[in-house]
C-alpha cells in the first residue's frame, strides 16, 4: 500500500510539469475514439471546418458553432463537458487510476 501511494506521488509531479493545456496531450487517440465518431482532435476540427493553426486561431473559432459541432459529433453536450471529462481522464491516465 505505502509503494503505491509513493508511486502515486511520483506520477503526481510528473503530472504537474506536464502542459495539460496542449489538445494532443489532452484529446489522445483512444480518448477520442471513446467519446466521439472521430480518431483525433485535429480530425474534429477539420470535419467541423475549423481551421486551427495557433491557439488564438482556436479562441476564434464561434463557441456556439463548436458547441454545435461538439453535440452532433461526440458524447458531449458541449465544449465544456468535452474538456472537462477529457481533464479527468488525462489525469486518471497519469496517475495510473
Amino acid at each position: 500500500m505505502m509503494r503505491e501511494l509513493k508511486n502515486m506521488g511520483k506520477r503526481t509531479e510528473e503530472l504537474e510539469k506536464t502542459p495539460s493545456d496542449s489538445f494532443e496531450t489532452l484529446f489522445f487517440p483512444s480518448f477520442m475514439k471513446k467519446f466521439t465518431v472521430f480518431t483525433s482532435f485535429k480530425e474534429m476540427l477539420v470535419a467541423g471546418g475549423f481551421e486551427v493553426s495557433c491557439e488564438e486561431d482556436f479562441q476564434n473559432i464561434p463557441g456556439d458553432l463548436f458547441d454545435e459541432h461538439i453535440a452532433n459529433h461526440t458524447f458531449f453536450d458541449n465544449w465544456q463537458e468535452m474538456l472537462n471529462t477529457a481533464k479527468l481522464e488525462y489525469v486518471a491516465r497519469k496517475l495510473d487510476i
